[in-house]
This record gives structure tokens, C-alpha cells and sequence, in this order.
């Protein structure tokens, strides 16, 4: 990596399920707050018709070999394209909806497959596969490369072009993002022609937008002893981050305490959701859909919703359903959604009231079928519950350093940052913020405050650009390091047993909070490194063991204290033939872009290993 400062901008980018956006920061004069810009974004919205808006539609259009070089999806800039990204293919989302790729972002954090797979647009069992498929990974870089060109063809102070790979950027990813799903992510800035990018949490960036809005007022918002819940409930995922306001070297300082597990809950489940309901309507009626008129129905839902629950909507939209062919008599369906439908829909199903002895065990199962997709959506769809076990989880993890913030068994914040396009809506921010106001007052604490003044459609984007400026030329930035500790598995040794193979012990490399760009020597006692033939290593992190130091040897763990992540099969090449273990003392290197690297260093000799986080299913980068 060679982030650093470049140009007199530092961009910023929010490269979300739903929509993506991206904003600058100008720099000024030393000591000068910066001044914050948006793109807006040429786009096809009609054939042959092109709007500049303020996000792009993070839905991808393949293009048919007859409509390649057709002047009906020519943008402002040269070349022909595969693909159309934006409002008009996410429009075409609901009639075509085996040639549009939508939610790629949710794809890349999709564990037990090949995340890099060409599996997009999915179809699921659906007979009539798409002419043409693209991975997640290509999604996600012609969106990028969509940003990018925009930008490059934007004239500059001067009236000429500025690449945008000239500026330093900084591109926002979902804290809960394991280091495969980085790495691709990475992987998509390059192919999209940004080879050096920095990524950023978004939890992080919302508040980073949030302080660029306050200026120096941000501490009549927050003060000592405050704990902030970030709440961001998105396009594919919900986000919970808890930032703590500290002392530091006599300075009020924001340090991030916890970040929740990966939650694939968000807009893509509601779409869902409101689909069944409707398929329920029409089934009742005599109409039946098959999976190919589902999918658009879920693309027409997806639009409904955004209507339904945006500023000055209306009481009720028509939602058109297409058919093929003499498949339907009678042509296109048509159904019915009200706002008052959709809003009990999702606050009865994804926000339900809950109170603190809620039991948390078994999963409501009410939406099932949300799996057509094919992704690994979250078998609870309450938000509010996830909050809760959230909130449980981390309480006695932080007991210690929060006193009067832990009562009736969870954490209590005192404010709460809504993010999100979800959260736009005012019943639904309504509803999280009711409910954590009844536990604090069921525990005899105040209701926690909201603060005010954030710009939900375009916070990622602004808080990166901000955050950008703030390492430039200093300024409040959140402490906080690894949001996770990770582990690696080592084989204990023991006598062979028939059909019990070694117990893996978790080996703690990178503890919670380390500074991204930090290389540690990880102490302990002394391990070997299988050279020469086949080696598989297993991979574990947690966010609830903050105290685990560099070397710690667990000798028993269990599904609920770690996360077990991607594992790796690799062969270390060795000087000698045939196989064998050579002892090795460990180092660990959590990247600026916050994957993680690990070398292996032979203790007798000068050879050494090293194994990297860029990996796809069943292979590993080693060298």
C-alpha cells in the first residue's frame, strides 16, 4: 500500500448495497476546516436519456451482444460498455431481473462458496439461467469504475479532467466485514483502475460525518463518560458500533468499544418481506407467480418501499408485475401497497416492541423463503433484538471501563447516531429510539438522546472524505484499532485416537484495538510449520474477548467466544523434498486496509513463510 497524500482533494466513497455515492474534501489553508463536496453522477435513466444525481443505483445491467455499441447507453465518456450501471438498471431490476445484479455487496461476505464465483444475477432453481453471469467482484468494480469515470470526466478548478486515482481515497466497508470480504473489495477498486485505497468502517465514517457537520460544537453533543450507539441499518446489512467519549492526555477523545457481528439484515430483507406479502395477496386471488415474476415483483417492491417511506410519500403506490409471454392471461399484475401496510409490516416484523427479559434463543422464523436469494440473510429479522443481543453481549466485556452504563444485565448508550437509508424514515428511527429509551428506564437510567444533523443518503461518503482530511492535517479521530481479535488454529500434540483427530487450540495473533499498520512478534511457546505438502489453517476472531494479549494459548473455546472464519489450504514450498515441520516463531501484521498477514519465521535458519489475507475458498496467498 501506498496511501498517502497526493492531490488537494481526498475522496471519499460509499460504495453501498442499495446506492453508492461519493463526496470530496477540499483542503484549505493549515488549520482550516475542510470544505466538503458531492459528485453528482451522470447516469442512464431512459434509453437515450442521461440525469446527473447525487448517488448512483449500485444495480448492474448486462447488457445483450445487439445493444453493446447502442448510442442508448453512451455516457459522457469514451468507450462502449457490457454493462449500465445506475437508475435505469435498477428500474429494469423489476422486468428484467435475470439480466440486473443487485445487493453484489451482500455476495462478498458470503461464507461456505467461492465468493469471486460468477454466480450473479441469481437465479436460484429457476430453470432459465441468465444468458450471462458476472461475480460480485466484477459488480462491485463496475460501479467503482462507473464513480471513477464520472469523476475523471468532471472538469477541475482549472477546466481540465481530474483522475480520481491522482487523489488519495477512502472507501467505506461494513465494520463487520471479515478480511476476505476487504480483500475483495479491494480487489474490485483495482480492477476498477483504483489500485490505492483505504478503507474505512462505516459506522465510523457516519460519525466522522456527523463531527464535519458539528465543527467544534460536537462536544455540547457529547461529553465525558457518554457512550454512543452507531445504528446503521442499510440496503444489506445492520451495523452496531458503540463509540465511548474519554479522557485522553487531558482532551475529550471518541474511541470505538464494540462492533457487532455481520448482520445480513437490512432493506434487501424488507424488499423480501413485502414480496411474500403480496404473492400471499395474489395467491389468494387466484394469481400465481413463478420464481422469474418473483424476482421482479421483489425489484418492484424494492422501489415501492423507497416511495412508501421517503419524504412527502404517498398513501399508497400501484406495484406492476410483468409477464412473459402467454404465460398470464390478461398481461401484466397489478397489486395495491399502502404506506400504513408497509409501515406495520416492518416495524410488527423487523422492529417489534421487545423488553429487556426478552428470551433471545430461539429465532422467529416468520419470513421464511427469505433464502431464495441465495444468501445467508439472518434467520431473526428483528433489528430491535439484534440490538439487544448486542448490547447483552458486550456488557460484561465492558463493565469495567463503563461504570453506571451496565444494569439489568446489558449496556445502556447514552446517544444514538442513526445511519442508513433505512433509518430515513421516522417511524422506523422512532420505534429503536422507543424502544432503548424503555430499557434505560426500566433500569431507572435516562432515555438516551438522538443526535441530530446527520445526512443518512450520503454520510459514508462525506465522513470518509472528512476522515481523509483529519490524517491529513489532524484533528478529532476515532481510536479504536482491530474491531476484532483473531486467532489462528494450531493441532495439539497428542497420541493418535481412532476417529478423534487433535483438538485445534485458538493462538491469539492481533489483539482487540491494535493500530491498523502495527507488526507484532507474537510470544509463547514454540510451534511448528508443516513445509513441503499440503497445509490447512483455520482462522477464528471475536469481538467479545477485548483482554486476550498477543500469545494467549486457548485451549478450549467454543462457537460462542469465537467466530470461526475462512480457512486456507496451502503448500509452503522447502528447499529438501518430501515434507515435514520446521520450528518457526510467529509475526502478525494487521494492514492498513485492516486484513491481516501473518509470517512465519524458521527460529534455526533465515528462511521464513508468509501467509496473507488475499485469498478465494480452499486457496491461500503464500509465499
Amino acid at each position: 500500500m501506498s496511501v498517502g497524500p497526493r492531490g488537494p482533494r481526498v475522496v471519499g466513497i460509499d460504495l453501498g448495497t442499495t446506492n453508492s455515492v461519493l463526496a470530496w474534501a477540499e483542503m484549505g489553508d493549515v488549520g482550516a476546516a475542510p470544505v466538503l463536496a458531492m459528485l453528482d453522477v451522470p447516469q442512464v435513466v431512459e434509453a437515450g436519456a442521461i440525469e446527473n444525481r447525487s448517488s448512483l443505483p449500485s444495480a448492474v445491467l448486462l447488457l445483450r451482444d445487439d445493444e453493446l455499441a447502442s448510442p442508448a447507453f453512451r455516457l459522457p465518456w469514451e468507450g462502449d460498455a457490457t454493462s449500465v450501471v445506475g437508475a435505469f438498471a435498477a428500474r429494469r431490476a423489476g422486468e428484467e431481473p435475470d439480466r440486473v445484479v443487485c445487493s453484489a455487496k451482500s455476495w462478498l461476505c458470503k461464507r461456505g462458496a467461492d465468493r469471486a464465483a460468477e454466480l450473479l444475477p441469481w437465479v436460484g432453481d429457476d430453470r432459465e439461467a441468465p444468458e450471462r453471469r458476472i461475480s460480485a467482484v466484477d459488480a462491485q468494480a463496475a460501479t467503482l469504475e462507473h464513480l471513477r469515470r464520472a469523476f475523471d470526466a468532471r472538469p477541475g478548478a482549472d477546466g481540465r479532467a481530474e483522475p480520481l486515482a491522482a487523489h488519495e481515497v477512502v472507501l467505506t466497508v461494513p465494520a463487520s466485514f471479515d478480511p476476505e470480504a476487504r480483500e475483495l473489495t479491494l480487489e474490485a477498486a483495482r480492477r476498477a483502475g483504483l489500485p490505492d485505497v483505504r478503507l474505512l468502517e462505516e459506522p465510523q465514517a457516519a460519525v466522522y460525518a456527523w463531527l464535519a457537520a458539528q465543527g467544534e460544537g460536537w462536544r455540547q453533543n457529547l461529553g465525558l463518560g457518554d457512550l454512543l450507539l452507531v445504528c446503521d441499518v442499510g440496503g444489506g446489512t445492520t451495523d452496531l458500533s458503540l463509540v465511548g467519549v474519554a479522557e485522553i492526555e487531558g482532551s475529550l477523545a471518541l474511541e470505538r468499544l464494540a462492533v457487532g457481528d455481520h448482520l445480513l439484515l437490512g432493506g434487501d430483507n424488507v424488499d423480501l418481506a413485502l414480496a411474500h406479502h403480496l404473492r400471499g395477496r395474489l395467491a389468494g386471488q387466484g394469481q400465481r407467480l413463478d420464481g422469474w415474476q418473483f424476482r421482479a415483483l421483489v425489484a418492484a417492491c424494492r422501489d415501492a418501499k423507497e416511495r412508501l417511506l421517503g419524504p412527502s410519500a404517498p398513501d399508497d403506490v400501484q406495484i406492476a408485475i410483468p409477464s412473459r409471454g402467454r404465460r398470464l392471461v390478461g398481461g401484466t399484475l397489478r397489486a395495491p401497497l399502502a404506506r400504513a401496510e408497509i409501515e406495520r409490516i416492518v416495524l410488527d416484523g423487523f422492529l417489534p416492541e421487545v423488553g429487556l427479559d426478552c428470551d433471545l434463543q430461539d429465532p422467529d422464523d416468520d419470513f421464511a423463503g427469505l433464502e431464495e436469494m441465495g444468501l445467508p440473510f439472518e434467520r431473526d429479522p428483528a433489528v430491535t433484538r439484534h440490538v439487544l443481543r448486542f448490547l447483552r453481549r458486550h456488557a460484561p466485556s465492558l463493565a469495567e471501563r463503563l461504570p453506571g452504563r451496565v444494569a439489568g444485565g446489558l449496556l445502556h448508550p447514552t446517544a444514538i447516531l442513526f445511519n442508513g437509508g433505512a433509518m430515513s424514515a421516522p417511524p422506523l428511527a422512532g420505534r429503536i429510539t422507543g424502544v432503548l429509551a424503555n430499557w434505560a428506564e426500566a433500569c431507572g437510567l435516562a432515555r438516551p438522546r438522538v443526535l441530530e444533523g446527520a445526512d443518512l443518503a450520503h454520510a459514508c461518503a462525506r465522513g470518509a472524505a472528512y476522515y481523509g482530511a483529519v490524517c491529513r492535517g489532524g484533528g478529532l479521530r476515532i481510536r479504536g484499532g482491530t474491531a476484532r481479535s483473531f486467532y489462528v488454529g494450531v493441532a495439539s500434540a497428542q497420541p493418535a485416537v481412532p476417529g478423534h483427530p487433535p483438538p485445534i487450540k485458538a493462538l491469539c495473533v492481533v489483539p482487540h484495538g491494535l493500530e491498523e499498520g502495527t507488526r507484532l512478534e507474537v510470544p509463547g511457546s514454540e510451534i511448528g510449520l508443516r513445509i513441503g505438502g499440503r497445509a490447512r489453517f483455520r482462522f477464528f476472531s471475536s469481538g467479545t474477548r477485548p483482554d486476550d494479549r498477543p500469545g494467549l494459548l486457548l485451549d478450549e473455546w467454543d462457537a460462542e467466544s469465537l467466530d470461526e472464519l475462512t480457512s486456507l489450504e496451502v503448500r509452503f514450498a522447502d528447499d529438501a523434498a518430501g515434507t515435514g515441520r520446521v520450528p518457526v516463531r510467529l509475526e502478525a501484521f494487521a494492514t492498513e486496509v485492516g486484513t491481516l498477514e501473518l509470517e512465519f519465521v524458521e527460529r534455526a535458519g533465515g528462511r521464513s513463510w508468509r501467509l496473507t489475507t488475499e485469498v478465494r475458498e480452499g486457496r491461500g496467498a503464500a509465499r
